[in-house]
C-alpha cells in the first residue's frame, strides 16, 4: 500500500512537470523563436525574452548634425512593459566604453530624437538594450552614423561626376546617404508644370502629375518610370493623385471633369467617374481603401464607395467658391475641405453635417491635412502661412510663418510631431510642430513648389514644382 501511494505521487509530480514544460514551450513558440542575429538575450523568467532591432542608421554613412532620429522595432510578451536604453560608441566592441544617449524609454514609442550637437566628429555605432523586468536583449548596429559638421559624410556618388546638367539630361540626379535637407533623387521627365504627388504606403514608389496630362508611376530607388498612366489623350491638367492603402491602385482628379481609378499592376484605368459636370481639383482615399472623396470648381465635395461601378454615398455642400483640397480622417469618420472662399470646413461623413468652419486664412486655402489622431489639422494658404487647428473647438492653435509666398502644399508626419510645407518661394520647409521651429528650408526647385508629402517612415519627403521636376529629399 505504501509503495502504491509513492508510485501515485511520483506519477502526479511527473505529469505536473510535463505540463509546465509544455506551457513554457508554448510561450517560446508564440514569439516565433529568438533569432539572435546581431543581438543577444540574457536573463531568465516566466516569459520569452524581448527582442529589439534598430532601424536607423539604415545604411552606412547616415548623417547627423545637431539631431538624429533613432528608430527601432521590438517584440515582447504582452504581460510585460519593456523599456529601451540607447548608447553609442566608436568601435562596436563589448568593452564597456559605450556612452548613454537615453535610458528607460518606453519601448512602444519606437523612436527617439537624439540631440547630438556636442558629439565629436567621427563615425559611431548605436546600441539598444531592451529590458522587460525579467530578461534583457541587446542589439548593436552594423552601420555607422556619421557626424561631421563641416563636411557632410557622403558614402556614394553625387550625380555624374558632380555634373548637374548631365544628370538632368538623363532625367534624374541620384545622391545616396546624404545629409538632411539635401536631394536624394531628382526626376525631370515631365514636360510641363507639376501640381501633385504621393508616395506609396511601402515607400518604394511615387506618383506625380500636372499639366502634361500624364500620371507618372516611378521607382523611388532608381528614378525609373514604371508606367505612364492615362497618357496625353486630351488637354487635361491633373491636380490631385493618391495611392490606395494597398499600393496597387491609385486615383487622380483632373479638370476634364473625370476622376480616374488606376490599376497599377496592369497599368490601366480601371474605371472613371465622369457623370458630374465640374472640373476637379483634389482627391483622397479612405484608410481602408473602400471609399474616396473629391471636389472641384462646382463648390461641392463628393464621397463615393469604390466599386464597379462606383456608388455615390453623399454630397457636402457649403463652400462659396472652388474647393482646392480634401482629406478623409484616418478613422474614416470625418472630412476636411478647403478652398478659394478662404475657409476650411470640417464635416461628419456619416451624416453629412458641417461640424465646424475654420476661418483664419486671409487668402485661398490650398492644402489641408489631418493629424494622425484626427484631433488637429494643418493648412496652407495664399497668405504665406501654415496654420495648426484644434478641430474640437474650431480654433487656431498656432501659425507657422517664414515663407515669402503662397503655401501650396502641407503634410504631417505619421507621429504628428513634424510638418512639411511647399511654397511659391521655390522652397520646401520642414517644421517641428510642438516648438513651432523651422528645422530645414530646402531649396532646389527653380519655380513654385506645388505639393509635398512625407515618406511612410518620415525620413524623407517628395516635392513637385512648376519647374517640371520632382525632388526626393532627405529629412533625417
Amino acid at each position: 500500500m505504501q509503495f502504491k501511494r509513492l508510485f501515485t505521487l511520483f506519477v502526479s509530480l511527473s505529469l505536473t512537470i510535463f505540463i509546465l514544460l509544455v506551457a513554457s514551450c508554448g510561450d517560446e513558440d508564440s514569439n516565433g523563436g529568438w533569432n539572435t542575429g546581431t543581438g543577444t538575450a540574457t536573463g531568465t523568467g516566466p516569459y520569452y525574452p524581448p527582442t529589439i532591432k534598430l532601424l536607423s542608421p539604415g545604411s552606412e554613412g547616415a548623417y547627423a548634425d545637431s539631431s538624429y532620429r533613432i528608430k527601432w522595432e521590438f517584440t515582447a510578451h504582452p504581460n510585460t512593459s519593456p523599456v529601451v536604453s540607447l548608447y553609442y560608441d566608436d568601435d562596436n566592441e563589448k568593452n564597456g566604453n559605450e556612452a548613454a544617449i537615453a535610458e528607460t524609454i518606453r519601448a512602444s514609442t519606437t523612436l527617439y530624437d537624439w540631440s547630438c550637437d556636442s558629439l565629436t566628429e567621427g563615425k559611431y555605432y548605436l546600441l539598444a538594450i531592451i529590458d522587460d523586468g525579467y530578461n534583457k536583449s541587446t542589439y548593436r548596429s552594423t552601420n555607422r552614423l556619421g557626424k561631421n559638421r563641416k563636411n557632410p559624410v557622403y558614402v556614394g556618388k553625387i550625380g555624374k561626376e558632380h555634373n548637374t546638367d548631365q544628370s538632368y539630361s538623363e532625367g534624374k540626379l541620384s545622391i545616396t546617404h546624404n545629409p538632411p535637407g539635401q536631394p536624394i533623387l531628382l526626376m525631370a521627365k515631365h514636360s510641363d508644370f507639376l501640381f501633385t504627388c504621393d508616395i506609396s504606403p511601402n515607400g518604394k514608389n511615387a506618383l506625380s502629375a500636372g499639366s502634361d496630362t500624364t500620371v507618372f508611376y516611378w521607382d523611388l530607388s532608381t528614378g525609373n518610370i514604371l508606367a505612364e498612366l492615362d497618357g496625353p489623350d486630351s488637354m487635361k491638367t491633373i491636380y490631385g493623385v493618391k495611392f490606395s492603402p494597398d499600393g496597387y491602385h491609385a486615383m487622380s482628379a483632373s479638370n476634364d471633369k473625370k476622376i480616374r481609378y488606376y490599376n497599377l499592376t496592369n497599368k490601366i484605368v480601371e474605371f472613371t467617374i465622369n457623370d458630374i459636370d465640374s472640373p476637379f481639383r483634389c482627391v483622397d482615399i479612405s484608410s481602408d481603401g473602400q471609399y474616396c472623396a473629391f471636389a472641384g470648381d462646382n463648390k461641392i465635395a463628393y464621397y463615393y464607395k469604390i466599386a464597379r461601378p462606383p456608388i455615390m454615398v453623399r454630397e457636402f455642400n457649403g463652400h462659396t467658391s472652388w474647393i482646392l483640397t480634401i482629406k478623409i480622417s484616418k478613422d474614416g469618420r470625418y472630412l476636411l475641405t478647403g478652398g478659394m472662399d478662404k475657409t476650411i470646413k470640417y464635416w461628419d461623413i456619416s451624416t453629412g453635417s458641417l461640424l465646424k468652419t475654420l476661418s483664419g486664412h486671409y487668402h485661398d486655402v490650398y492644402s489641408v491635412e489631418f493629424s494622425p489622431d484626427g484631433k488637429y489639422a494643418i493648412s496652407g494658404g495664399g497668405d504665406y502661412n501654415m496654420i495648426y487647428w484644434d478641430l474640437t473647438t474650431g480654433t487656431k492653435v498656432k501659425t507657422f510663418s517664414g515663407h515669402t509666398y503662397d503655401v501650396f502644399g502641407v503634410d504631417i508626419s505619421s507621429d504628428g510631431s513634424r510638418a512639411l510645407s511647399a511654397s511659391g518661394d521655390y522652397s520646401v520647409c520642414f517644421w517641428n510642430i510642438n516648438t513651432n521651429v523651422r528645422l530645414l528650408q530646402m531649396r532646389g526647385h527653380e519655380l513654385q513648389v506645388n505639393s509635398v508629402c512625407f515618406s511612410p517612415d518620415d525620413m524623407r519627403a517628395l516635392s513637385v514644382s512648376s519647374d517640371k521636376k520632382a525632388i526626393y529629399w532627405q529629412l533625417w
